[in-house]
């Protein structure tokens, strides 16, 4: 007795889509080249990118000691208060024009032209009565410059229009050789990845979404037929030409 196949009846859309790994594989590797082509193409474009219109940034930090620990070596319980309740009013103060114009002013003229691209964020840790003064720059000797003037302008500041006891310096901004961006060597190995992947992913696409019968088992997996025999299938004009052929042979 015949079972009924509730799958054979359905549409093959609803059967879903069946793939041979060993066939995609098989696929992938036949069209090896044109996918290593395009992964060398992508990451020769992500290093002409790198190193004609990417510029990598370098950050340096100065910490500062909400506490004036000048005046006394110990200090009271009241300072460390005053200190965490200012914490959130010493960040504002880095957006102050008077500010940046005393930071510019410990620069001098001489390297003024460090501030050019330069962008400084001020953070606090949490739980904490340290600042620090992040600056960062495309030129990583700028960065250094920048963030112990302002650094140095923000303790000023703090003490003269505040009327609070002169924060601490805690360190210096040290000189940072290496990129707080994306290096270039990790941009090309990303378009290097990019291309791979783009390309095994067009060809697996391509290789799903084609449904031609070139092959007898495609007769059963679209058809659910038993293929019995193959018929091979001439082009026309070359029957002909065997005609005339044959012909003149004969004549």
């Amino acid at each position: 007795m015949n079972q009924f196949d509730p799958m054979h009846n359905q549409p093959e859309s609803e059967k879903g889509v069946e793939i041979n790994l060993g066939e995609l594989f098989m696929y992938l590797f036949d069209r090896l080249p044109i996918i290593l082509l395009v992964t060398v193409l992508c990451g020769a474009l992500a290093a002409a990118y790198s190193f004609f219109m990417y510029n990598p940034k370098y950050t340096t930090t100065s910490k500062i000691y909400l506490v004036d620990t000048e005046k006394s070596e110990v200090v009271s319980n009241s300072d460390l208060q005053l200190g965490n309740s200012l914490a959130q009013d010493y960040l504002q103060v880095f957006e102050m024009t008077p500010l940046k114009e005393l930071a510019r002013e410990y620069l001098g003229e001489e390297n003024e032209d460090a501030l050019i691209g330069a962008k400084v964020t001020p953070s606090n840790p949490t739980g904490t009565h340290i600042l620090y003064v992040n600056a960062s720059s495309q030129i990583p000797e700028n960065a250094q410059l920048v963030a112990n003037a302002y650094a140095e302008a923000a303790c000023d500041f703090m003490e003269m229009r505040m009327s609070v006891p002169r924060p601490t310096i805690l360190e210096q901004a040290p000189l940072k050789t290496t990129p707080s961006s994306v290096s270039r060597p990790v941009i090309i190995l990303l378009g290097l990845a990019l291309g791979l992947v783009v390309s095994i992913i067009i060809f697996t696409i391509i290789f799903v979404m084609d449904d031609r019968i070139v092959r007898d088992e495609d007769i059963n997996k679209y058809f659910d037929f038993s293929c019995l025999g193959v018929v091979s299938s001439h082009n026309s004009n070359s029957l002909n030409n065997q005609k005339k052929s044959i012909t003149k042979s004969n004549e």
